[in-house]
């Protein structure tokens, strides 16, 4: 069996200031982030750690198989919900804003269940409070862009393009 060619995309830059923030109940997570990003100026960077609870959220999850396309039918909860892990990206657009790539697994407390998936603007409201550390890329590019054959909706990660 032929092994198929993996084209890498790769940039190497290093890690600047940590910046520590606290989102208050109600916040919603991805615009509280940006926000932060905005104080700061945080071009690019990563989310190093993240605790807190929400008191609701959706999650995006992949498709079936035979679906296709970015995400399946998007898991609507209701809280509490006590966040495990959250991990992502911070970059910037060809606009030049600000873009969020996240994942998230969390712990439904009424359903005894643990849920995951991606995390996107406006859906995702804070309950007591969210406490995160983010770790400031210096000297490389984060971009994202548009990658049709990957995703119609969202863009992708393209580290080292302006």
């Amino acid at each position: 069996m032929k092994k198929k060619q993996c084209t890498l995309t790769s940039a190497t830059g290093k890690v600047g200031k940590l910046v520590f923030a606290r989102l208050p109940r109600g916040c919603d997570f991805m615009e509280g982030l940006e926000k932060i990003c905005e104080d700061h100026g945080i071009q690019g960077g990563c989310l190093v750690t993240c605790i807190g609870g929400f008191e609701e959220m959706v999650l995006h999850t992949p498709p079936p198989r035979e679906q296709g396309g970015s995400f399946g039918p998007p898991v609507r909860l209701l809280g509490p919900i006590q966040l495990l892990n959250c991990q992502g990206i911070i970059g910037r657009s060809k606009e030049g804003k600000t873009h969020i790539h996240l994942h998230a697994t969390v712990f439904c407390n009424d359903e005894n269940r643990i849920y995951g998936g991606h995390l996107s603007k406006g859906e995702n409201k804070v309950s007591v409070t969210l406490e995160l550390v983010i770790a400031v890329a210096e000297d490389v590019n984060l971009a994202f862009r548009m990658e049709p054959a990957i995703d119609q909706a969202q863009p992708t990660f393209r580290p080292g393009e302006a």
